[in-house]
């Protein structure tokens, strides 16, 4: 009871203050005393029954959507699946995706022989091109070629024309095809690729779209740096892995990944 005297005379000044007619304020207070009241006596829900009366849609935890895209590497309407992680701490251009110093805790962990640290970077190429498969595989091949003749020249080193094409072709694995998730052919060319400062090793996958006359692509680029000053006897010496089926484990380690490509809808 004493509230309620309270609550009325702080009402009653508020009502003086405004200069309001005292009949007038009379009425209003007791609709405020009663609002009050009743607003203090009725019971408090606890949080779980509050909880309880909104909608599902509502409360509705938004981790679900925001993995969605948490795992998609997307370039213009593709994409492939990756690890979160990689999202996180690569960047993403125009050009490529780049993911540095992958030797290094916690990416290393996300990758085939953690413990060997083989693979110091990556970057990651998604994109469409109007012209063919094979003149896609030619430009790869021309790069290819123009990094060694440049590793050659740097080192006092040449080779005549059937040397070079010998040493290209030591540089490729037989291509093969890839059967996507969502049932489309691809296929997947390998090549060694020889710079000064770095070696990479390259899985280059194919996906032509007839009805479009484009065709898609994706470009794994495992990246190893070189520290020697002086070029080696076989070139081969430089590639990325030294043991065949340490250089297999990445290759079903990458299928994995371009087995995810597609466009979205």
């Amino acid at each position: 009871m004493m509230a309620k005297k309270v609550l009325a005379t702080c009402y009653l000044v508020i009502i003086h203050q405004q200069n309001l007619p005292m009949k007038f304020a009379t009425t209003v207070i007791a609709l405020l005393v009663f609002a009050t009241v009743f607003s203090q006596e009725k019971p408090k829900k606890t949080v779980k029954e509050t909880l309880s009366e909104i909608p599902d849609m509502l409360i509705a935890q938004p981790d679900a959507a925001l993995d969605t895209n948490a795992n998609k590497l997307m370039n213009d309407k593709m994409y492939i699946i990756i690890p979160p992680l990689w999202r996180e701490v690569g960047t993403l251009s125009i050009i490529d995706f780049k993911l540095p110093k992958t030797d290094q805790d916690p990416i290393k962990a996300t990758l085939p022989l953690p413990e060997k640290s083989i693979v110091k970077s990556m970057s990651i190429n998604i994109g469409s091109w109007k012209k063919t498969a094979e003149e896609k595989r030619q430009q790869v091949l021309a790069t290819q070629k123009s990094h060694l003749l440049a590793l050659l020249k740097q080192n006092g080193r040449s080779m005549s024309a059937t040397e070079l094409t010998e040493q290209l072709n030591n540089m490729q694995l037989p291509s093969e095809g890839l059967t996507l998730n969502s049932g489309k052919k691809a296929t997947l060319h390998y090549f060694q690729d020889f710079e000064a400062k770095q070696t990479s090793f390259i899985v280059l996958m194919l996906l032509p779209d007839a009805e479009k006359g484009v065709i898609y692509f994706t470009q794994f680029n495992y990246i190893k740096y070189n520290y020697e000053t002086e070029l080696p006897e076989d070139l081969m010496d430089l590639k990325v892995f030294v043991y065949p089926d340490e250089q297999q484990l990445f290759i079903d380690f990458t299928k994995e990944r371009l087995k995810t490509f597609n466009l979205l809808q």
